[in-house]
């Protein structure tokens, strides 16, 4: 089943430091509350990961953002979350909503922070490594290795 509704949990929702990439993309209207079964995490990136399981006790709460034309906006999306890289999946996802696309990690948790929804905490660095070059914004680990020159 296609759809042209995504499911977004972090840093793409509105008023997110993301959400200049997808509010282009996204049709009119406003974005619907939603969950979907899984776990939510802060990773030590600066960005959340959330792993969805339909049989998961707990829920990952987002917004469901319809897209004016997925064909055009899937692969952007896709490159941005780093499908083609191994870090996340794009799956339709069960959501409270209804069938959405959703962004999964697939990879292990370990250091990673469960958390209940996803906020940036005030003065904190976010370091987005993994998806573009490394820029600091203040305070979560790993920044020491980063600022010893170490890859992250």
């Amino acid at each position: 089943m296609e759809t042209a509704r995504l499911f977004v949990y972090g840093t793409l929702m509105p008023g997110e430091e993301s959400w200049h990439l997808l509010s282009p993309l996204a049709a009119s209207g406003v974005p619907e509350p939603a969950t979907a079964a899984g776990a939510l995490y802060r990773t030590p990136y600066g960005w959340p990961a959330a792993v969805l399981d339909a049989a998961a006790p707990t829920v990952v709460p987002g917004l469901v953002v319809t897209l004016r034309d997925p064909g055009r906006a899937l692969p952007v999306l896709d490159e941005f979350e780093g499908t083609g890289r191994g870090l996340f999946e794009r799956r339709l996802t069960k959501t409270s909503a209804g069938p959405c696309w959703a962004y999964h990690w697939p990879g292990p948790t370990a250091g990673f922070r469960a958390i209940t929804s996803w906020a940036v905490p005030p003065n904190t660095v976010k370091l987005r490594a993994a998806r573009r070059p490394a820029c600091l914004v203040v305070g979560e680990p790993p920044l020491s290795g980063l600022l010893a020159g170490q890859p992250a």
